[in-house]
């Protein structure tokens, strides 16, 4: 059965390369861009996934975990699979997997690692 909503199937390489357009301000007004460097909702648990999930225009978000007080912008997938973009540092963070982790978003091991040593190589 088909669900086009949750089988977005592709590589990191070409995720990152759609939102890297987004941050260019190629895809949406800068002045869009500068709406969304903050969630709409920012504390409370999510009653899906059970945690704190801050979110807001169709995104979510996960606080910057070097910079109190930043966001990191983007959307996390079924089994672990997230992209996130650092909007001022104009960096976009892709992490597709081909088997389900545990976890969602920050919550998941292998990203948190993989996105920490990114953002500390831009500090």
């Amino acid at each position: 059965m088909e669900q086009a909503a949750a089988l977005g199937i592709t590589k990191a390489k070409d995720l990152a390369k759609l939102f890297s357009l987004f941050l260019q301000g190629k895809i949406v007004s800068n002045n869009l861009l500068d709406l969304f460097k903050t969630p709409e909702i920012s504390h409370g648990l999510d009653e899906v996934v059970l945690a704190p999930l801050p979110k807001g225009y169709g995104f979510m978000y996960e606080r910057h975990p070097f910079k109190p007080g930043h966001w990191l912008v983007g959307h996390a997938g079924l089994g672990g699979s997230t992209i996130m973009m650092d909007m001022e540092e104009k960096l976009v963070l892709a992490y597709v997997t081909n088997g389900l982790k545990l976890g969602t978003g920050e919550l998941t091991r292998t990203y948190r690692l993989l996105r920490n040593a990114a953002l500390r190589a831009v500090r």
